[in-house]
């Protein structure tokens, strides 16, 4: 069985899937366990399921998973998608990664002159807010 292998990026607020694929179909149902964990908490996210089940004579099933808009600036976090050896199947993969980009950006602050000044970087861009 195959799954992530590689690190992903999903903004917050989007969706997104991990496939699950075996080599060739079973005559049985393949109940894959899912474990996560990472940097971010369970409020950052949400899994259609923590169990990935491939059904008897298929290849492949995608477990679909959110990225939960929020309003804070936490910068970047992580989710850790595990899963458990089993006696049925071998993993080429054991984890994948998925980096959640924050989409709130991420704040420094400077005192300039009599002015104090918010920098903020989001999606890319430079801007400055007088805060007088």
């Amino acid at each position: 069985m195959t799954f992530g292998g590689v690190t992903a990026e999903v903004i917050e607020g989007d969706a997104s899937v991990i496939e699950f694929t075996l080599d060739r179909a079973s005559g049985f149902n393949i109940s894959v366990p899912l474990t996560i964990a990472g940097t971010a908490s369970t409020s950052d996210y949400s899994f259609s399921t923590a169990t990935a089940l491939i059904s008897a004579g298929q290849t492949s099933v995608n477990v679909s998973f959110s990225i939960l808009e929020d309003t804070l600036a936490e910068g970047l976090e992580t989710i850790q998608i595990s899963t458990i050896a089993s006696t049925v199947f071998q993993l080429a993969n054991s984890q994948t990664t998925v980096n959640v980009i924050d989409n709130e950006g991420v704040f420094g602050i400077s005192k300039f002159g009599s002015g104090l000044w918010l920098d903020t970087v989001a999606k890319g861009t430079w801007g400055a807010t007088d805060w007088k």
